[in-house]
């Protein structure tokens, strides 16, 4: 009676295996404590990824913008059509370079009888070009020395001469610009002639410098 049955499995009686390895006291918290610790190192790791690749996109966002509008307005700028112009304006035609070139062409191949050139003041101011048998050439002086100055008296002229369509030579990065400008001032239709800038190093040029100058159109002066 009593003893364990020759045919029954051994009963557990809880006592500790002597070949085990024994266990420390507190070990497991200890483990316990060194994962939530890692845990907590890994958080603001992750953060900071999170903000870093956030940051990255934003980056990536506003280049890709920059970029199609830099082209979109300043390399290919729109240019419009105007049947049967009146008259070729050129913006800053002050050289026989090419820009008073094109507006030449221009009059010439659209049979127009009005060339206005616009020059600067002072000892830079050139000669007018001459007159030929069936074209007039006007050179003007904006005031103020800028597109805005130039839109301002295409207005006038437009005023004066009954002019409703015109073609406008400029920059080919001055387009977009000029076209807000006079389209302020003057209220027919427009077409407009790009000619682009003479190298690279033109190009970065004009491109900043009429982007800043946009900026100024937009922020700064609203009127014409």
């Amino acid at each position: 009676m009593g003893s364990p049955s020759a045919h029954g499995a051994p009963t557990d009686l809880g006592v500790a295996d002597p070949d085990a390895d024994p266990v420390a006291p507190g070990a497991g918290a200890a483990a316990a404590a060194a994962g939530s610790g890692a845990g907590r190192r890994q958080g603001p790791r992750r953060a900071r990824r999170r903000r870093r690749s956030v940051l990255l996109t934003a980056i990536a966002v506003v280049i890709v913008v920059v970029g199609s509008a830099t082209v979109r307005f300043f390399v290919y700028p729109p240019l419009g059509a105007v049947a049967r112009p009146q008259a070729v304006v050129v913006l800053d035609g002050y050289d026989p370079g090419p820009r008073l070139q094109r507006g030449l062409a221009l009059a010439r191949q659209d049979r127009v009888h009005q060339l206005v050139v616009s020059i600067p003041p002072g000892p830079r101011t050139p000669s007018c070009p001459p007159p030929t048998p069936t074209l007039q050439v006007t050179c003007f002086v904006p005031k103020p020395q800028s597109t805005q100055g130039e839109a301002r008296a295409i207005a006038a002229f437009a005023r004066v001469y009954g002019w409703h369509r015109l073609v406008v030579v400029s920059g080919t990065t001055q387009v977009t610009r000029a076209s807000v400008r006079i389209g302020r001032c003057y209220h027919g239709q427009a077409a407009f002639s790009g000619v682009d800038p003479s190298g690279p190093a033109a190009w970065v040029y004009d491109v900043l410098y009429d982007e800043a100058a946009m900026v100024k159109a937009f922020v700064w002066q609203w009127g014409c």
